[in-house]
């Protein structure tokens, strides 16, 4: 059989080591990506984007605890996500990935010492995260969080966009992009955040495909900016920062 590391590594027990040579190569497969997404990895999420494996998201030593799946191991991982991406455990994930952005953008205000509110306790109704004044007029972040392989788009909620063009001078994403650690860490810190940068309305705008007799979308979608619309942020990050890790979900 297969045994488990402290990590939630799949690997083969001593059992299994002696009769694999004669069990097909599918069904360790098979019995692998069921392993792995009943206890997977916090990177498992991150590392795989469609049929794309980015092996940068894996720490060394599990890679070499995988190693006996070499030949299939992009395989067996591309399976184990697609399977994961339809369980709550994935969206548990993503939710508390995305709790911790917004963690991070309102202990910067804090740090800046801006009037802040995370509106986003109260309601989604409100089509941003948080309100924050640093001066006499509003700023209203719709916050994204996501890893440098995944920072290119972003989902938008309808009631996001259009909320975007009731305040087009004051409403922006910010998005907080992780670093490859952050993902398998037990702690979020400050050095965990590669990079927040923002995008504002205009830009939305742009990115956006106009509704038509023939098309449009209700409740949510994919938004793929043109790179050069993003702009760093004036938000300074709080250096004392510190949250639990992303493993805490599911």
């Amino acid at each position: 059989m297969l045994e488990e590391s402290s990590d939630g590594i799949v690997a083969p027990a001593a059992a299994m080591k002696t009769i694999s040579a004669g069990a097909g190569e599918d069904v360790l497969s098979s019995i692998a990506v069921v392993f792995l997404t009943a206890s997977p990895p916090p990177w498992l999420r991150v590392a795989v984007s469609g049929r794309r494996v980015s092996r940068d998201y894996i720490p060394k030593e599990d890679l070499l605890a995988l190693s006996w799946l070499e030949e299939e191991l992009d395989q067996v991982l591309v399976e184990a996500r697609r399977r994961l991406a339809q369980s709550h455990a994935d969206e548990d994930f993503h939710n508390r990935m995305g709790d911790v952005g917004e963690e991070v953008v309102m202990a910067a205000l804090r740090h800046m010492r801006a009037r802040a509110t995370q509106v986003s306790l109260i309601s989604d109704a409100y089509g941003y995260d948080i309100e924050a004044y640093l001066g006499s007029h509003p700023t209203r972040y719709e916050v994204k969080a996501t890893g440098p392989h995944t920072q290119h788009s972003f989902h938008l909620s309808r009631n996001e966009f259009d909320t975007s063009q009731l305040w087009p001078q004051s409403w922006r994403v910010a998005q907080v992009i992780f670093t490859a650690e952050a993902f398998t860490a037990n702690e979020i810190r400050s050095k965990h955040i590669r990079e927040v940068r923002e995008l504002d309305a205009a830009a939305v705008r742009q990115a956006v495909v106009d509704d038509t007799e023939n098309f449009t979308w209700d409740e949510s979608s994919t938004v793929t900016p043109a790179v050069g619309a993003w702009r760093p942020s004036g938000l300074i990050l709080d250096p004392a920062f510190v949250t639990a890790g992303f493993r805490t979900a599911g």
